[in-house]
Protein backbone atom coordinates (compact mmCIF):
# COMPACT_ATOMS: atom_id res chain seq x y z
CA UNK A 1 0.00 0.00 0.00
CA UNK A 2 3.11 2.26 0.67
CA UNK A 3 4.47 1.83 -2.78
CA UNK A 4 1.00 2.55 -4.38
CA UNK A 5 1.10 6.13 -2.67
CA UNK A 6 4.66 6.74 -3.05
CA UNK A 7 4.10 6.19 -6.80
CA UNK A 8 0.79 8.37 -7.10
CA UNK A 9 2.33 10.89 -4.89
CA UNK A 10 5.17 11.29 -7.54
CA UNK A 11 2.77 10.99 -10.28
CA UNK A 12 0.67 13.87 -8.57
CA UNK A 13 3.85 16.26 -7.54
CA UNK A 14 4.85 15.88 -11.31
CA UNK A 15 8.50 14.98 -10.90
CA UNK A 16 7.54 11.04 -10.97
CA UNK A 17 7.77 9.96 -15.13
CA UNK A 18 5.71 6.75 -15.98
CA UNK A 19 8.77 4.47 -15.71
CA UNK A 20 9.12 5.51 -12.18
CA UNK A 21 6.29 4.74 -11.64
CA UNK A 22 6.10 1.10 -13.25
CA UNK A 23 9.38 0.75 -11.46
CA UNK A 24 7.97 1.27 -8.35
CA UNK A 25 4.66 -0.61 -8.84
CA UNK A 26 6.47 -2.89 -10.20
CA UNK A 27 9.11 -2.75 -6.70
CA UNK A 28 5.44 -3.10 -4.84
CA UNK A 29 4.44 -6.34 -7.48
CA UNK A 30 8.26 -7.86 -6.29
CA UNK A 31 7.61 -7.09 -2.57
CA UNK A 32 4.29 -8.66 -2.83
CA UNK A 33 5.68 -11.89 -4.62
CA UNK A 34 8.65 -12.21 -1.66
CA UNK A 35 5.78 -12.27 0.73
CA UNK A 36 4.57 -15.54 -0.85
CA UNK A 37 0.44 -14.28 -0.25
CA UNK A 38 -0.46 -12.82 -3.45
CA UNK A 39 -1.33 -14.43 -6.40
CA UNK A 40 -0.44 -13.56 -9.79
CA UNK A 41 -3.56 -12.15 -10.77
CA UNK A 42 -3.77 -9.84 -7.35
CA UNK A 43 -0.07 -8.58 -8.43
CA UNK A 44 -1.19 -8.15 -12.27
CA UNK A 45 -4.61 -6.25 -11.18
CA UNK A 46 -2.57 -3.81 -8.43
CA UNK A 47 -0.49 -3.33 -11.64
CA UNK A 48 -2.98 -2.71 -13.43
CA UNK A 49 -4.95 -0.37 -11.05
CA UNK A 50 -1.52 1.59 -10.75
CA UNK A 51 -1.20 1.87 -14.35
CA UNK A 52 -4.73 3.09 -14.53
CA UNK A 53 -3.81 5.89 -11.79
CA UNK A 54 -1.04 6.87 -13.38
CA UNK A 55 -2.84 7.50 -16.77
CA UNK A 56 -5.51 9.18 -15.13
CA UNK A 57 -2.91 12.16 -13.62
CA UNK A 58 -1.65 12.02 -17.16
CA UNK A 59 -4.86 12.60 -18.50
CA UNK A 60 -5.81 14.96 -16.48
CA UNK A 61 -2.43 17.06 -16.85
CA UNK A 62 -2.81 16.75 -20.56
CA UNK A 63 -6.37 18.18 -20.64
CA UNK A 64 -5.47 20.82 -18.67
CA UNK A 65 -2.38 21.77 -20.67
CA UNK A 66 -5.29 22.30 -23.45
CA UNK A 67 -7.27 24.66 -21.48
CA UNK A 68 -4.49 26.70 -20.96
CA UNK A 69 -3.67 27.01 -24.49
CA UNK A 70 -6.68 27.62 -25.24
CA UNK A 71 -6.88 30.27 -22.28
CA UNK A 72 -3.62 31.96 -23.54
CA UNK A 73 -5.35 32.32 -27.27
CA UNK A 74 -8.49 34.37 -25.41
CA UNK A 75 -6.27 36.06 -23.82
CA UNK A 76 -4.36 37.72 -27.09
CA UNK A 77 -7.71 37.42 -28.46
CA UNK A 78 -8.95 40.05 -25.69
CA UNK A 79 -6.02 42.77 -26.61
CA UNK A 80 -7.00 42.44 -29.89
CA UNK A 81 -10.18 43.21 -29.57
CA UNK A 82 -9.24 46.51 -27.62
CA UNK A 83 -6.69 47.50 -30.42
CA UNK A 84 -9.41 46.79 -33.15
CA UNK A 85 -11.77 49.22 -31.02
CA UNK A 86 -9.03 51.47 -30.40
CA UNK A 87 -8.46 51.73 -34.49
CA UNK A 88 -12.58 51.85 -35.08
CA UNK A 89 -12.10 54.93 -32.55
CA UNK A 90 -9.61 56.71 -35.14
CA UNK A 91 -11.22 56.07 -37.77
CA UNK A 92 -14.58 57.57 -36.30
CA UNK A 93 -12.50 60.45 -35.17
CA UNK A 94 -11.08 61.22 -38.43
CA UNK A 95 -14.77 60.45 -39.66
CA UNK A 96 -15.60 63.59 -37.71
CA UNK A 97 -13.08 66.01 -38.25
CA UNK A 98 -13.62 65.25 -42.27
CA UNK A 99 -17.63 65.80 -41.63
CA UNK A 100 -16.59 69.26 -39.57
CA UNK A 101 -14.46 70.41 -42.79
CA UNK A 102 -16.66 69.45 -45.49
CA UNK A 103 -20.03 71.40 -43.32
CA UNK A 104 -17.58 74.18 -43.15
CA UNK A 105 -16.11 74.40 -46.75
CA UNK A 106 -19.74 73.73 -47.83
CA UNK A 107 -20.67 76.67 -45.65
CA UNK A 108 -18.95 79.12 -46.24
CA UNK A 109 -18.63 78.12 -50.35
CA UNK A 110 -22.27 79.15 -50.10
CA UNK A 111 -22.12 82.81 -48.59
CA UNK A 112 -23.04 81.50 -45.08
CA UNK A 113 -21.59 82.82 -41.76
CA UNK A 114 -20.43 80.73 -39.29
CA UNK A 115 -23.48 81.07 -37.37
CA UNK A 116 -26.62 79.75 -38.02
CA UNK A 117 -27.03 76.70 -40.27
CA UNK A 118 -22.99 75.80 -40.18
CA UNK A 119 -22.67 75.77 -36.46
CA UNK A 120 -26.10 73.18 -36.25
CA UNK A 121 -24.83 71.15 -39.18
CA UNK A 122 -21.05 71.32 -36.90
CA UNK A 123 -22.73 70.49 -33.59
CA UNK A 124 -24.61 67.51 -35.40
CA UNK A 125 -21.09 65.96 -36.70
CA UNK A 126 -19.79 66.56 -33.41
CA UNK A 127 -22.53 64.48 -31.40
CA UNK A 128 -22.86 61.80 -34.37
CA UNK A 129 -19.36 61.41 -34.15
CA UNK A 130 -18.80 61.24 -30.52
CA UNK A 131 -21.31 58.60 -30.53
CA UNK A 132 -19.27 56.43 -32.91
CA UNK A 133 -16.41 57.13 -31.40
CA UNK A 134 -17.76 56.03 -27.78
CA UNK A 135 -19.50 52.86 -29.36
CA UNK A 136 -16.51 51.86 -30.92
CA UNK A 137 -14.67 51.90 -27.61
CA UNK A 138 -17.28 50.32 -25.78
CA UNK A 139 -17.77 47.17 -28.10
CA UNK A 140 -14.78 47.11 -27.81
CA UNK A 141 -14.37 46.95 -24.38
CA UNK A 142 -17.82 44.48 -23.58
CA UNK A 143 -16.11 41.62 -26.72
CA UNK A 144 -12.73 42.26 -24.59
CA UNK A 145 -14.66 41.19 -21.56
CA UNK A 146 -16.32 38.21 -23.06
CA UNK A 147 -12.98 36.98 -24.15
CA UNK A 148 -10.96 37.44 -20.85
CA UNK A 149 -14.19 35.60 -19.22
CA UNK A 150 -13.92 32.66 -21.20
CA UNK A 151 -10.04 32.79 -20.58
CA UNK A 152 -10.45 32.60 -17.00
CA UNK A 153 -13.46 29.81 -17.45
CA UNK A 154 -10.82 27.70 -19.51
CA UNK A 155 -8.09 28.25 -16.59
CA UNK A 156 -10.94 27.04 -14.29
CA UNK A 157 -11.74 23.95 -15.92
CA UNK A 158 -8.29 23.00 -16.27
CA UNK A 159 -7.35 22.88 -12.86
CA UNK A 160 -10.55 20.93 -12.55
CA UNK A 161 -9.64 18.08 -14.89
CA UNK A 162 -6.05 17.91 -13.50
CA UNK A 163 -7.50 17.46 -9.81
CA UNK A 164 -10.00 15.23 -11.39
CA UNK A 165 -7.01 13.23 -13.20
CA UNK A 166 -5.55 12.93 -9.66
CA UNK A 167 -8.36 12.09 -7.69
CA UNK A 168 -9.38 9.38 -10.28
CA UNK A 169 -5.74 7.82 -9.45
CA UNK A 170 -6.80 8.13 -5.61
CA UNK A 171 -10.04 6.43 -6.46
CA UNK A 172 -8.66 3.55 -8.47
CA UNK A 173 -5.90 3.02 -5.66
CA UNK A 174 -8.69 2.70 -3.13
CA UNK A 175 -10.72 0.45 -5.05
CA UNK A 176 -8.40 -2.22 -5.38
CA UNK A 177 -7.63 -1.82 -1.44
CA UNK A 178 -11.08 -2.37 -0.82
CA UNK A 179 -11.78 -5.62 -3.54
CA UNK A 180 -8.31 -6.64 -1.33
CA UNK A 181 -9.97 -6.12 2.12
CA UNK A 182 -13.12 -8.08 0.83
CA UNK A 183 -11.21 -10.84 -0.60
CA UNK A 184 -9.42 -11.58 2.71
Amino acid sequence: MAELFTVLAAGIGGGGSAAAGAAGAAGAAGAAAAGGGLSFATIASGLSTVVGGLASIAAGNQQKSALMAQAADEETKAVQEQINGRQEALTALRKLNSDLAMVTVAGYGSGLTAEGSIAAAQEEAIRTGEANISMSRDNAAYASAARRGRAYQLKAEGRAAARAGVFGAIQGGLSMFSRGAARG
